[in-house]
């Protein structure tokens, strides 16, 4: 009915809620969950949403990834509830969530259940009982998502995925200077789209760098705070594999990895792009950048009351780094 207006609509409708949801939704967890200050967790929301990742995923037209991208903040507290718990109610609950997002998009999907898996081995529950939970998740995951296993293992040889996808879809560049664009967001494969770092490499390591250190003294403060530990390990460990996944063949260190995944490990090849992973290295990167400012902010506030709202201005840092979206 929307498309009867204009028949683009529906799809740019698509794209603006999506970052509008994905941001309210981090911005929520941040402030209800985490407990951060309001512009703290706007800064971070606001990175979850705008940033080289989303832009280029969007401007070529993956808008279901970005969509199950932008649901990943809202299984947060559930999942944030796994690890700290580990009770069969919170990883239930987190199983839906993972097929939920699944349903949106299946790389989404395998993301939320990397992020799920992580929350239960970092939770207090026995090895044993890490182990059963771990199983049981894999194993739902599984089973609902035999809508499209099941077809897919019936596909003819010609239709499946093979070397070819392995090689054509690699992150760029293709060689150890993979690693830096990865942990700046970037690594696209596609060549024709102007990036962000391409567009003005001094002013996005200008915007985005202060964004990185403010990760980084969030992960320095989230893991070694006890009641924030273990979710915050699960998150970080996350990040570290995503990055490493991400990187697929182009990276020397990566590469028997990635060819052991995509050939051996079965429903692998669904990420014959493997620079997708990046989706979970901007969650932490956001999640952890908003702790960050959090820290900044009480200590501007020691200084003088009420200068705690000066990290406000950080809202710039990611409009800036990613003005081309």
């Amino acid at each position: 009915a929307i498309g009867e207006i204009h028949p683009q609509l529906p799809n740019k409708l698509v794209i603006a809620l999506t970052v509008a949801l994905g941001g309210i939704g981090l911005f929520r967890f941040l402030r209800a969950r985490v407990g951060l200050g309001f512009w703290p967790a706007l800064v971070a929301g606001t990175f979850f949403s705008i940033n080289p990742f989303v832009y280029e995923r969007m401007i070529s037209g993956q808008i279901l990834l970005t969509a199950a991208y932008a649901a990943l903040p809202w299984a947060l507290a559930c999942f944030t509830r796994v690890a700290t718990t580990a009770s069969i109610g919170d990883v239930s609950r987190g199983v839906a969530w993972v097929a939920l997002i699944g349903f949106i998009d299946i790389h989404g999907g395998a993301m939320a259940l990397l992020l799920l898996v992580a929350a239960m081995l970092f939770s207090p529950a026995s090895p044993s009982m890490k182990l059963a939970l771990v199983a049981g998740a894999a194993g739902a995951f599984v089973v609902l998502n035999l809508y499209w296993i099941a077809p897919s293992l019936l596909a003819e040889e010609g239709g499946r995925l093979g070397s070819g996808d392995y090689l054509a879809y690699a992150p760029r560049p293709r060689s150890a200077a993979i690693l830096p664009y990865v942990f700046m967001l970037h690594g696209f494969w596609r060549l024709e789209f102007t990036t962000p770092l391409q567009d003005g490499k001094v002013l996005y390591l200008l915007t985005f760098l202060p964004l990185a250190g403010a990760a980084f003294a969030g992960v320095l403060h989230a893991t070694a705070a006890p009641r924030w530990r273990r979710p915050a390990n699960a998150l970080l460990v996350t990040c570290v594999v995503a990055a490493f996944l991400g990187m697929g063949r182009s990276f020397p260190l990566t590469v028997p990895v990635a060819r052991f995944m995509f050939e051996r490990v079965p429903g692998y090849g669904i990420f014959r792009e493997p620079q997708k992973w990046v989706a979970m290295l901007a969650l932490g990167y956001a999640v952890f950048a908003g702790v960050g400012l959090q820290l900044l902010a009480g200590r501007l506030d020691k200084l003088r009351a009420g200068a705690r709202n000066v990290v406000g201005i950080a809202i710039v840092l990611p409009l800036v780094a990613t003005h081309l979206m």
